[in-house]
């Protein structure tokens, strides 16, 4: 399983870089240069990744250690950090994202200038970052929870119907990854997030 995870996972992010050239570009891609654009970013992507691995690692380190010793003072202040340290791992995640957009936007295959720009583009827009990372925690967390409420009310016995049923919620988990790397893209070049995602229905 943990292999099979990791190929779906390089597998994820080679396509990656065809998805955010394809909303990037004021035009529509060809196949060709789809599969192009995938392999030129991948390994930026996968060095993109790695860093925000080794500083989400830090980060949670950090705060579980922080969250240990305030819950020794105080429950609350413990919880409270350990909430902290949750939301800035997941920050780091989204910016390390956004450093991909960058990276295409801008051609751009310089990881650590990526990540600068994203970091700029944040701190020129922290409302609509925020707004997009919280909205689409809100998305996922809501198609989860709906996929695992149907998984329940649909007995095991009728598994034609419960997989007809968990199609629709899967496409949508999907979309909703396309409506995010969109709204990446027109972070990056200024366009609203929603009017990006608008435009490559």
């Amino acid at each position: 399983i943990p292999l099979t995870w990791l190929a779906l996972r390089l597998a994820g992010m080679w396509l990656e870089g065809g998805i955010l050239t394809t909303y990037a570009l004021p035009t529509a891609s060809s196949w060709r240069a789809f599969a192009t654009a995938s392999s030129r970013w991948f390994w930026r992507f996968v060095l993109l990744a790695l860093i925000g691995i080794a500083i989400c690692a830090v980060l949670a380190g950090g705060g579980v250690g922080v969250a240990w010793l305030a819950g020794m003072l105080n429950v609350s202040l413990g919880i409270a950090a350990g909430i902290a340290s949750a939301a800035g791992v997941i920050l780091v995640g989204a910016w390390v994202r956004l450093a991909r957009a960058a990276m295409v936007v801008h051609e751009d295959g310089r990881v650590l200038h990526a990540l600068g720009e994203a970091w700029h583009t944040i701190a020129r827009r922290p409302l609509d970052f925020l707004a997009l990372v919280a909205g689409m925690l809100a998305m996922r967390a809501l198609l989860t929870w709906l996929g695992g409420a149907l998984g329940v009310v649909v007995p095991m016995r009728a598994w034609l119907l419960s997989l007809v049923i968990q199609q629709p919620v899967q496409m949508a988990l999907v979309g909703a990854g396309l409506a995010r790397r969109a709204a990446e893209v027109g972070l990056v070049t200024g366009l609203r997030p929603a009017q990006r995602a608008l435009d490559h229905v």
